[in-house]
This record gives C-alpha cells, sequence and structure tokens, in this order.
C-alpha cells in the first residue's frame, strides 16, 4: 500500500507527510513501517520491479536481449530517481542478482566476457545518457558476439 501510495502521489512529491495523508495515517505511523523517503523511493523501485514482467531468454541474439532488457529497466523504474537508486543497488539484493544475472548470463551465452557484458549492463541503465545497442558494441572490443 505504501509503494503503490508513493506511485500514485509521484515520485517527486513523495514526501512522508503526504504518503501518510494519502494513505490515511499518521506520519508517526508511516514511520513504524519505513525510516524517511529513501524507504518510500525503495519500496516503490521494489513494487515497480516486481509488477513489470522480465523478459523471458528464448535464445534471441544479445542485441535483441539487450533492447527487451533495457525497456524492461526502464519501464520498471520510470522515474530517473528510481533508475539511480536501481542502478546504485538501493532495491533488494536478491532481487537485484536475479535481474542482473539473467542480463550477464545472456551476453556471456553469447560471446562476452564477464567484464564486457558488465559494461553492456552498465550502459543500458545509465540514466544520464540514453544508449542504443550500436553504443554498446562500440565501447566494446571485437569478440565472437556477433
Amino acid at each position: 500500500a505504501i509503494a503503490r501510495a508513493v506511485i500514485e502521489i509521484g515520485y517527486d512529491d513523495a514526501t512522508m507527510k503526504r504518503v501518510a495523508e494519502h494513505l490515511g495515517v499518521s506520519v508517526p505511523g508511516l514511520y513504524y513501517y519505513v525510516r524517511g523517503r529513501d524507504d518510500l523511493l525503495r519500496l516503490a523501485a521494489e513494487y515497480s520491479l516486481a509488477r513489470t514482467p522480465m523478459p523471458v531468454d528464448e535464445g534471441q541474439h544479445w542485441a535483441r536481449w539487450l533492447r527487451e532488457w533495457a525497456r524492461y529497466t526502464r519501464a520498471a523504474m520510470a522515474e530517473p530517481e528510481l533508475m539511480d537508486l536501481y542502478r546504485d543497488g538501493g532495491v533488494d539484493t536478491d532481487r537485484m542478482v536475479d535481474v542482473i544475472g539473467s542480463t550477464l548470463d545472456v551476453l556471456c551465452r553469447d560471446g562476452f566476457t564477464p567484464d564486457q557484458a558488465m559494461v553492456a549492463w552498465d550502459a543500458t541503465i545509465d540514466s544520464k545518457r540514453p544508449t542504443s545497442v550500436d553504443d554498446v558494441a562500440h565501447r566494446l572490443p571485437p569478440t565472437s558476439y556477433g
């Protein structure tokens, strides 16, 4: 309910007071469940990730997978502040391992080294500048990933 309230209010306007009012509880009552605004945003990010279905690995080419994964991430983390929280590891660690691991597995399957896969993953979650799959490919040394 707290995460939905943050999303309904809007991330920029989500304060402890506004969320408490939206939920019909007192601010001290809300503090029983969260420590502050960062927790509000973390809950909203985790809720958004859980509601957005991850792309399925069907053996597609790495470039298609990376595009699908980037769309998933951007849909789940529609607000730049949430993307920053996600990128900086501010959401549930188990969920992060699942999300990042599935992406790296596909890239490594298609010939990326683990380091190259991390470069590609980092590039797709850079909320400061949009990155195309071609941009990712140009950042990597030539390999068999085709």
